[in-house]
């Protein structure tokens, strides 16, 4: 799977970090179990990243109130789903995946 995290700070980052991580390792172990079931993949190069970023620029974003502060921003293209963060007239957190 391919994806990135963007945070509008370092401290936005360390405290969303442990969080982060155990949502990534509960992703990895619920991968493990599926061996065997998913094809091999390339390593990712620069031409894939490249291409990920104009899809994701490209995304069709939808917004909604968020649930505390700011406003809750979903984006969905072919092969993409992501979601952000938006408060106080910045972007806090991004979210991409490869689908």
């Amino acid at each position: 799977m391919s994806g990135l995290e963007l945070f509008d700070s370092p401290d936005t980052l360390r405290k969303l970090w442990p969080k982060l991580m155990r949502s990534y390792g509960l992703d990895a172990l619920d991968r493990a179990g599926m061996v065997g079931e998913e094809e091999e993949k390339p390593p990712v190069g620069p031409n894939d990243v490249e291409a990920f970023l104009k899809n994701l620029v490209g995304s069709e974003a939808k917004q909604y109130p968020a649930v505390g502060e700011g406003e809750d921003i979903r984006l969905s293209n072919v092969g993409l789903t992501g979601a952000a963060l938006a408060a106080r007239d910045r972007v806090v957190h991004l979210n991409a995946l490869a689908l």
